[in-house]
């Protein structure tokens, strides 16, 4: 439904937002994106704009955990149209059998266009602060470079975790395909799913951004995409630990949560123990970061690139999972 859903878009002239599991969706680069809906999490911007909006027109939404925000989406239901496969919803009447594509084209005729526009909304990565190349990374440091060196028509795979909610605010560029398990929220299944996207397109770049805890349940595939000639750009974010886990779980003090720890591995060896060659590096400050990009755009096209970022501050995470934690805390001293 992307491009009846862009062409409606652009007759009304009204802002669009994706939800977690719909990113990349809607092109990010179009001038009436406004981010990822986040509920109580996301960009005051967005929510603001989606919250008090007098119409959403909503195609393809899933109600998850994850698109609601943990239950904090405040969308009020008498105020939406949404759009499904074959049925549609109009305030609390639903009709069967009506196919998408067709509701969307007939959307199109209603005679409604907004005058104003859209307005400046504010991306939280599209800016990299100046910072002391020799400071340690953090993820307002890194999650900007990140979207600076992301290219059109890459194909990116995020997994579940920190870097699910991070890459959720980052913007992409015209064309990227963008891979998330949300749903099941399976840990580890991002490394496997790189493997197949490499596979599937061999003409487009593929990005892996993993988590330290993550890779340790499927990095044999590491040694798939080598042995099989694929060249991914791979990031492999270091904070010793499952972080992800530790945000979450607010009735254990972070310090006793002893099996979130895990094993302490050599990431920048794995090529090396699968008896092939990559590019590797293992980075610790936003220079080192800076300059292992900039080897990693040079060589992909020859090698598989392996980044390690090293993170010392374990509790160190992105707003939005600031945010979710803030709120899980204050649901615990309510129960």
């Amino acid at each position: 439904m992307q491009k009846p859903v862009l062409q409606l878009a652009e007759r009304l002239n009204v802002p669009v937002a994706s939800l977690m599991q719909g990113k990349s969706g809607f092109d990010e680069s179009h001038p009436q994106y406004i981010g990822v809906y986040g509920g109580a999490f996301g960009s005051k911007d967005v929510t603001q704009t989606v919250e008090e909006a007098d119409l959403i027109i909503a195609v393809g939404a899933v109600w998850s955990d994850v698109n609601t925000s943990k239950g904090t989406a405040k969308l009020n239901p008498l105020k939406m149209v949404e759009i499904q496969p074959d049925t549609v919803k109009v305030g609390a009447a639903s009709y069967m059998n009506v196919r998408a594509e067709e509701i969307l084209n007939e959307f199109q005729d209603i005679g409604y266009r907004q005058n104003e526009s859209v307005g400046n909304i504010s991306f939280p990565y599209s800016t990299i602060i100046a910072e002391d190349p020799s400071a340690p990374l953090k993820a307002t440091s890194y999650y900007p470079r990140i979207q600076q060196m992301l290219k059109e028509k890459d194909i990116v795979v995020t997994e579940t975790g920190t870097f699910s909610y991070g890459m959720s605010q980052v913007r992409l560029p015209k064309g990227v395909t963008y891979i998330a398990q949300g749903g099941w929220q399976s840990i580890g299944y991002a490394t496997p799913a790189a493997f197949g996207a490499c596979i599937a397109d061999r003409n487009r770049r593929v990005l892996l951004f993993t988590g330290d805890g993550s890779i340790q349940l499927t990095a044999q595939e590491i040694s798939s995409m080598l042995e099989n000639g694929c060249k991914p750009i791979v990031f492999i974010l270091n904070n010793n630990g499952y972080t992800i886990e530790k945000f979450l779980n607010v009735k254990v003090d972070i310090e006793k949560q002893k099996y979130n720890e895990i094993p302490e591995w050599d990431y920048t060896k794995l090529a090396e123990a699968f008896g092939k060659e990559a590019y590797t590096a293992r980075v610790e400050t936003n220079g080192e970061l800076d300059d292992a990009i900039a080897n990693a755009q040079e060589m992909n096209a020859d090698k598989l690139c392996l980044i390690e970022l090293v993170v010392k501050d374990q509790m160190d995470a992105p707003a939005y999972l600031q945010k979710m934690r803030q709120y899980l805390e204050k649901q615990e001293k309510l129960k």
